[in-house]
């Protein structure tokens, strides 16, 4: 009987302490400032061509993030990192749509709630960028 019990005390002791971490190890997960949903207008130079539309994109880590060109029907996976403090690295893969594929995205937080924006490709011989804000939604 008294072996039971202290093997009941440490499982009761083992789920509490697990429970008391279990915050902390979700908070790690989510700690990078950049995971969340951002939204905006955007401006693309291409060709000597000027065009608005807005992009969303969703990070759900600092390494992995998707994009959403609705205008377009067009959406992307990104894979990159943090390169320097505020400052994020991405490379964009085009899973659906007819938008341009291996566009290189340079992200720079602001603040909390704002970042600059900008995509950059060298598709078919044609230097090509898209600039803006996004905010965070």
């Amino acid at each position: 009987m008294h072996l039971l019990r202290s093997a009941s005390r440490v499982s009761v002791l083992g789920l509490a302490l697990g429970l008391a971490l279990l915050p902390l190890s979700l908070r790690a997960a989510g700690d990078d400032p950049i995971v969340g949903r951002w939204s905006g207008e955007v401006t693309e130079q291409s060709g000597g061509e000027t065009s608005k539309y807005t992009i969303t994109v969703q990070f759900d880590s600092a390494s992995h993030g998707s994009t959403d060109y609705s205008s377009f029907q067009c959406t992307g996976d990104l894979t990159g990192s943090r390169t320097a403090d505020n400052t994020y690295s991405y490379t964009e893969k085009i899973k659906n749509g007819d938008c341009d594929d291996g566009g290189h995205l340079q992200l720079k937080l602001v603040n909390h709630d704002t970042m600059s924006f900008l995509w950059s490709s060298q598709h078919g011989g044609k230097d090509g960028t898209v600039s803006g804000t996004l905010t965070r939604q």
